[in-house]
């Protein structure tokens, strides 16, 4: 039994593991395999005048008709394409063995469509080594001196490792590739990779502008050089704007919602209705809550939690249409509050037409507040769910978010990709593997399992923690 434990699929005992299917890993070998480069393409660049004149070449490039700009660019080219080419006999192994695996039927393999995303990364990562190699190519024709140039680019490439771990630029991609959801490419990816683009021109530019060679136009291409530089400034600039913004408008719907009276809040007892999706366009619903009306209810009105990237259309309280204009009800900042003196009896039916794409940026509020439910299923399910999605919510508690009334959810990296047959197939080697053992095996699995995605878990929220929450007086935590 000792042999068939080492092939023990171990569950995600912290916020990364080796223990995931290849799949999931291939991102991180080609950012690996990245890496490298980018640090060759510094001792690539960091002498690219000073070895003509070590070599006695550079009179004759200096004779040569082509100008300054021209000049740069061969060399850039001649540099990227020195790069590109065991990039591609890397991807190229790897697609090699992926065919080869898919024939052979090993158990080990990336996926096709996984070797097809890291053949669609090699354009970022160009363009990422083109602003880098650029970067490197201007200062080792500023400075003149390799050491100086090699210190400084080391340093340069640390600090933008650094800055590549802000959300706003985005550098960092997620590095876990996703078999449920296909990665969409953003407007702001899009913008940085535009600005990377404008600034290798600028680098390029000004590294022309000051070879020395006699030219001309080597004030022109300055200029130009600068006006490429000022617009990816700017475009970087106008990424940031945007991701403060962005975080504003969430504090505004925080403090939007953590300023209501708990009080406010309805008891609702059940929720159905119909919805209809669009896809990558907009969704609409039609939705009854059954809510109990909020005793002791200090203020004017009923509040609802509500993503505001809808657009509300109807609101009826037990059949009975309420009417915007004469304020029967508001919706601002994620909260619907329907007026007060129209909750008359203990319970009531709340409909809502409302339709519109829902703002990705409204989840995981860091004062959520949880409502007492009354458990009414009668089936309880478990959903794979895709790898980015994220799985921890805010305030102090940072919870997990894969335990909603009724559903456990499981990331696709963790327990429906974990290689269980691996050890199942020891049995063909002549390793017995009873049922007790298999069992025994996935208890101990998921009781590892750090992440958020313990069935243990799931099942006691659900039958507990669904039920109940604490609530009192200012901030005074008492049974309800």
């Amino acid at each position: 039994s000792n042999a068939v434990q080492d092939y023990y699929p171990s569950a995600p005992s912290g916020w990364t593991h080796g223990s995931i299917a290849p799949q999931y890993t291939i991102n991180d070998l080609v950012c690996s395999f990245g890496a490298v480069f980018v640090i060759g393409i510094i001792f690539l660049c960091f002498d690219i005048r000073a070895r003509d004149v070590r070599n006695n070449f550079s009179e004759v490039i200096d004779s040569m008709p082509a100008n300054n700009l021209e000049v740069t660019v061969g060399r850039m080219v001649g540099i990227l394409l020195l790069v590109l080419i065991p990039m591609m006999i890397f991807l190229g192994g790897i697609t090699f063995y992926e065919v080869l695996a898919h024939y052979l039927e090993l158990s080990y393999r990336y996926g096709l469509l996984t070797v097809a995303s890291a053949w669609g990364s090699i354009v970022e990562t160009m363009i990422f080594l083109l602003l880098f190699g650029s970067l490197v190519a201007f200062l080792a024709v500023l400075l003149r001196n390799r050491l100086l140039v090699a210190l400084v680019s080391l340093g340069l490439l640390f600090g933008l490792v650094e800055l590549s771990d802000q959300p706003f630029l985005q550098l960092e991609q997620a590095s876990i590739h996703s078999d449920i959801v296909s990665e969409s490419l953003s407007a702001v990816s899009l913008v940085i990779q535009l600005a990377m683009l404008l600034l290798s021109v600028a680098f390029i530019a000004f590294a022309s502008s000051i070879l020395p060679r006699t030219q001309p136009q080597r004030q022109l291409i300055g200029v130009g050089g600068g006006i490429c530089l000022l617009a990816g400034i700017l475009s970087i600039t106008g990424v940031m704007a945007s991701n403060d913004k962005s975080n504003s408008l969430r504090q505004e719907w925080r403090t939007a919602h953590s300023s209501q009276d708990f009080k406010a809040f309805p008891d609702i007892q059940h929720l159905e209705g119909s919805k209809k999706l669009w896809p990558n366009d907009k969704l609409k619903f039609d939705l009854t809550l059954t809510a109990l009306t909020p005793v002791s209810n200090p203020t004017d009105s009923v509040v609802f939690s509500l993503n505001p990237g809808y657009s509300i259309e109807n609101v009826y309280i037990d059949g009975k249409e309420l009417d915007l204009d004469l304020e029967e009800y508001t919706f601002e900042q994620g909260l619907l509050k329907v007026s007060a003196p129209k909750w008359t009896d203990d319970e009531h039916q709340l409909r809502i037409e409302a339709q519109g794409t829902p703002d990705e940026r409204f989840a995981y509020l860091d004062e959520a507040r949880e409502l007492s439910l009354e458990y009414p299923y009668k089936s309880f399910y478990i959903v794979e769910v895709p790898s980015t999605l994220r799985i921890y919510g805010g305030g102090w508690r940072m919870d997990s978010v894969l335990q909603p009334p009724r559903m456990m959810l499981v990331r696709e990296t963790t327990f429906p990709t974990a290689r269980f047959e691996t050890v199942v197939g020891e049995q063909d080697l002549g390793w017995e593997v009873s049922e007790t053992f298999a069992r025994n095996m996935v208890v101990s699995y998921f009781t590892n399992d750090l992440q958020g995605g313990s069935p243990h878990a799931d099942i006691s929220r659900n039958f507990v923690n669904h039920q109940s929450s604490p609530a009192g007086p200012l901030g005074v935590v008492a049974p309800r």
